[in-house]
C-alpha cells in the first residue's frame, strides 16, 4: 500500500524534509524554527501549543510548508494575551504536578 500523504503531497515530504516547497509563501522552515526554539531564540506560545511561536520579536504560525510571519495587528494582540494566560496556566500545571 502507497502512503497516500506522500502520494498525493509530495510537497508536504519536502517540507518536513526541511525544505520550503516551490511555490509556497512560508518564509522559513520548520527545521529553522526547530532550531530556533533549541537554542532559546525562540518559544511557543505554550508548553502544549506549537502551532505558534515568537521568533525575531513577531509571532509565527505553521502549517504543513513552514512557518509564517503573522502581520495582523488584531491576531498579535490576541497571541500576546494567550501567551501570557498559557505562561500562567503552564506553571500551574508543572507545580501540581511536580
Amino acid at each position: 500500500m502507497t502512503n497516500s500523504t506522500s502520494a498525493e503531497r509530495p510537497e508536504y515530504v519536502r517540507a518536513r524534509a526541511g525544505r520550503i516547497p516551490p511555490g509556497s509563501t512560508a518564509q522559513i522552515t520548520h527545521d529553522e524554527m526547530t532550531t530556533a526554539v533549541t537554542a532559546g531564540d525562540a518559544r511557543y506560545l505554550s508548553e502544549t501549543i506549537k502551532q505558534f511561536a515568537v521568533y525575531q520579536s513577531t509571532w509565527w504560525m505553521s502549517d504543513r510548508d513552514g512557518w509564517f510571519k503573522i502581520t495582523d495587528g488584531a491576531v498579535l494582540v490576541g497571541l500576546e494575551t494567550a501567551s501570557s494566560r498559557m505562561a500562567v496556566a503552564d506553571r500551574t500545571v508543572r507545580q501540581e504536578s511536580g
